[in-house]
C-alpha cells in the first residue's frame, strides 16, 4: 500500500466534511492527528534501517566473495601459481564491480552480475578439485614410498603423467604392484613343475667313502610359463610394455627378440628366468656300502681286544692312524653338507641358481674402466630371482635408502679368475653429468638421472653372502658356524699329511718338500719358501717349511687362474710340459679343472703325485713296500666268531 494511502487510512473520519461525501464542490480539508503523525514517522525508520541492513549486507557479501577466492592453502602444489593469477584476476574483477552485489543491482544489471558470479563459482570448484588431487597426490607419495613393490617406472610414469595433466582434467589411477618379490618365490616351484626327465650322476671319492649325486633336469618351457603366470602381473607386464618403454626399446625388442606386441612381452618377462636344463643342488652322503665295511671292521676290532697289531705299510690298506681319520670324516661329512642345514640349503640353493639367472652382461665406459682395471667381466642376476632374505642383508633399511638398485646383485670375474658377488649402487646426475645429491633429483626427475652400477669397493665370497645373509638370527648364526667349522675339519683332515715312513731319496719334491718343483719366486715366498738348487731350465727351486706347506702351494697353484678354464687334459699336458695328460684319471679328462669336485680334484691330485714322484707320494699317502715286520694276526674265540659273523648277515657283507 502507497504511504498516501496508510496515512489517508488513518485521518479522523468524523473530522471531515460531510459534503464530500454527498458529492458537493466544497475543497476538503483534512485535519491530522497526533496518531497519523506518529505512525508517518515509525515507517520512515524502518524503511532507513532496511535501507541501512541492506547496504551492510552487500558489504558483507563482497568481503566474503573475496575470502572464498582467497583460500589456496590446501591445493596441489603444481597448481597453485595457476591459482593465484586467477585469483587476483577475480579478486580485482570483484572489487570493480562490487556494485554487482547489492540487491537492488542483482536485478537491475543481472546478465552482468551472473557472468561474475559464473567466472567465481567456476574458479571455487577449481580450487576445490586441486585440494581433492592433492591429498591424491600425498597417497600416491606416501604408497611409493612406504611400499618396496609400489616403487616401480609404471607407477612413477603414471604419477608424473597425472601431475603434468591440466588442473582440473586429471583422473584418478591404481597403483600397480611390482611382481618382482612373489616371482622370485615361485621360480623353484615352477621348475619342479615344469620337469621333463632327468639325469642322476653318482661320483664316489677315492676310497668309495662319500658319494656325491648330481642331478641335471631338462624342463618344459610350456608348463614352465603356465604355471609362472598371473593375471595381476601380467597386467603388470602389459602396463609396462604400454606406458614405460621408449619406442627405441621397443623397436629393439621387435628386432632382436622378436617381441612384437604386449603378450610377447609380458611372455618373455617370465621365460626371462628359464633355462631348458637345470642343475639340480648335489648331495654329498657317506656312502651306504663304505658304513657296511666300516660296520664290519668296528666288530673286527671290538674281536681283538687281547691282541696288540702293528702298523704296515702297504698300499691300500688302512692303518689305525688312518681308520681313526675315516672315522672322523664318517662323523664331520654329514656336518659339513650345507643340504642338512635348515636355514642354509634354501639361500646356498638360491645363490647356486644365480648362474642361470643371469639377465645381462655388464658394459662399461672408459672412466669406470680406468677406476677398476682389474674387473674382467661382470654380469647382472635377474633380481627376480634373488631371495627376499639376500636382499635384505645386502640393501639394509629398505628400497627408499637405495632408489634403483635395491635388490640387484653381480656376479664379478677379476683378471685372476676370482669370482665374487657385489651388490649396485645409485648416483644421481644433472643434465649435463654433474653428480647431485638425491633431494636435487626427486625434486626434478625430468632433467636429472638416476645411474645404477655394480658396487665394486663391496665384495662377497660366496661364504661371506651366505654369512651375511643368515646373520639376522641366532639359528642361522649357530647353523653357519657349525658348517664352516665342520668343513674346514674336514679339509684338514684331507690335507693331513700321513708319514709312515721317511721320504728317501734326491729328488727336489723330496729335498725341498716341494712336490710341484715350484719356482722361487712371488708366489712361493707367500708360503715361507726359501732359495734351494738351481733349475736346468732356469731360475731357482723354492724349498718350502715342510711337505704340508709344499703340498698347500702346489694345490692353490693347480686351482689358479692360469688353469681353472683348462680341461683337466689340457692342464696336466701343462703342468707336466706334455709329460702326461688326462690319461691319469680318464674319467675326468674332459671336465674343466673349475667344475670338479672336491672328492676329484684331490683324487688327481694324488694320482698326479704317484706319477711324477713315488718317494713323496709315499711319504704323504702311506704306500710303499710291504713291511719287512711280521704282524701277528687276531686270533678269535667261537663267540667272538659268531659276533663278526652275525655283523656279517646285518650289513650283507
Amino acid at each position: 500500500m502507497a504511504l498516501d494511502q496508510q496515512v489517508i487510512g488513518q485521518l479522523d473520519s468524523n473530522k471531515g466534511d460531510a459534503s464530500l461525501a454527498l458529492g458537493g464542490n466544497i475543497p476538503f480539508v483534512p485535519v491530522i492527528t497526533d496518531q497519523t503523525i506518529k505512525v508517518f514517522q515509525d515507517l520512515t525508520n524502518k524503511d532507513i534501517k532496511r535501507r541501512e541492513d541492506e547496504y551492510q549486507n552487500w558489504e558483507k557479501g563482497v568481503a566474503g566473495k573475496i575470502a572464498e577466492v582467497s583460500k589456496i592453502d590446501n591445493v596441489l602444489d603444481a597448481d597453485r601459481e595457476i591459482l593465484g593469477k586467477k585469483k587476483s584476476e577475480i579478486v580485482k574483477e570483484i572489487q570493480n564491480k562490487a556494485y554487482l552485489l547489492h540487491p537492488s543491482n542483482q536485478i537491475k544489471h543481472r546478465g552482468e552480475y551472473e557472468d561474475l558470479m559464473t567466472k567465481v563459482n567456476d574458479y571455487v570448484i577449481e580450487v576445490a578439485k586441486s585440494k581433492d588431487d592433492a591429498v591424491l597426490d600425498k597417497e600416491y607419495r606416501k604408497g611409493m614410498r612406504d611400499k618396496a613393490e609400489w616403487a616401480n617406472p609404471i607407477n612413477d610414469t603414471r604419477y608424473q603423467k597425472w601431475r603434468a595433466t591440466p588442473m582440473g582434467e586429471r583422473e584418478p589411477f591404481s597403483l600397480m604392484a611390482d611382481p618382482s618379490s612373489s616371482m622370485g618365490k615361485r621360480i623353484l616351484e615352477a621348475q619342479k613343475a615344469s620337469i621333463k626327465d632327468s639325469n642322476i650322476e653318482q661320483i664316489y671319492s677315492p676310497d668309495k667313502s662319500i658319494v656325491t649325486i648330481k642331478e641335471t633336469a631338462t624342463l618344459d618351457p610350456e608348463i614352465y610359463y603356465n604355471t609362472m603366470r598371473t593375471p595381476e602381473e601380467e597386467a603388470y607386464f602389459k602396463a609396462e610394455y604400454r606406458e614405460v618403454l621408449p619406442q627405441e626399446e621397443k623397436q629393439r625388442l621387435a628386432k632382436e627378440e622378436n617381441i612384437l606386441t604386449e603378450d610377447d612381452y609380458a611372455k618373455s618377462k617370465y621365460m626371462g628366468s628359464f633355462n631348458n636344463v637345470l642343475k639340480l643342488p648335489s648331495k654329498t652322503m657317506p656312502s651306504p656300502e663304505y658304513l657296511q665295511d666300516q660296520a664290519y671292521r668296528r666288530a673286527q676290532l671290538g674281536a681283538d681286544t687281547r691282541i696288540k697289531t702293528t702298523e704296515i705299510g702297504v698300499e691300500g690298506r688302512k692303518d689305525i692312524k688312518q681308520m681313526e681319520i675315516d672315522a672322523k670324516r664318517s662323523d664331520l661329512t654329514p656336518k659339513a653338507d650345507i643340504n642338512t642345514y635348515s636355514i642354509l640349503k634354501p639361500i646356498n640353493d638360491n645363490i647356486n641358481s644365480f648362474e642361470n639367472n643371469i639377465v645381462q652382461t655388464f658394459k662399461f665406459g672408459e672412466e669406470f674402466n680406468r677406476i677398476n682395471p682389474n674387473i674382467k667381466s661382470v654380469q647382472e642376476v635377474n633380481s627376480k630371482s634373488i631371495d627376499d632374505t639376500i636382499k635384505g642383508a645386502l640393501y639394509v633399511g629398505g628400497a627408499d635408502n637405495y632408489g634403483g638398485a635395491y635388490g640387484k646383485i653381480y656376479i664379478v670375474e677379476d683378471k685372476n679368475g676370482e669370482k665374487f658377488y657385489a651388490p649396485a649402487k645409485v648416483t644421481y646426475t644433472d643434465k649435463n653429468g654433474n653428480e647431485i645429491d638425491k633431494k636435487l633429483y626427486l625434486a626434478d626427475k625430468a632433467n636429472s638421472n638416476e645411474i645404477v652400477r655394480p658396487d665394486i669397493s663391496q665384495k662377497f665370497t660366496r661364504e661371506q653372502l651366505l654369512a651375511r645373509s643368515v646373520d639376522n638370527t641366532q639359528k642361522g648364526k649357530a647353523q653357519y658356524n657349525e658348517f664352516i667349522k665342520s668343513k674346514n675339519d674336514l679339509d684338514n683332515l684331507d690335507t693331513e699329511v700321513k708319514v709312515n715312513t721317511t721320504p728317501k731319496g734326491d729328488s727336489i719334491a723330496v729335498t725341498h718338500n716341494n712336490p710341484a718343483n715350484i719356482k722361487f719366486g712371488d708366489f712361493a715366498k707367500k708360503y715361507g719358501a726359501t732359495k734351494g738348487k738351481n733349475a736346468t731350465d732356469g731360475g731357482v727351486f723354492a724349498v718350502f717349511p715342510s711337505i704340508e706347506v709344499g703340498m698347500k702351494a702346489r694345490r692353490d697353484l693347480l686351482q689358479g687362474s692360469g688353469y681353472s678354464n683348462l680341461l683337466v687334459d689340457s692342464a696336466m699336458k701343462r703342468w707336466s710340459n706334455n709329460g702326461y695328460g688326462g690319461d691319469i684319471y680318464p674319467e675326468i679328462s674332459n671336465k674343466k679343472m673349475s667344475e670338479l669336485t672336491d672328492s676329484e680334484f684331490k683324487e688327481l691330485e694324488r694320482r698326479q703325485i704317484k706319477r711324477e714322484d713315488v718317494n713323496i707320494y709315499n711319504a704323504i699317502y702311506g704306500g710303499g713296500k710291504e713291511s719287512s715286520k711280521k704282524t701277528s694276526t687276531p686270533t678269535q674265540t667261537k663267540k667272538e666268531k659268531s659276533k663278526v659273523n652275525d655283523y656279517r648277515k646285518k650289513y650283507n657283507y
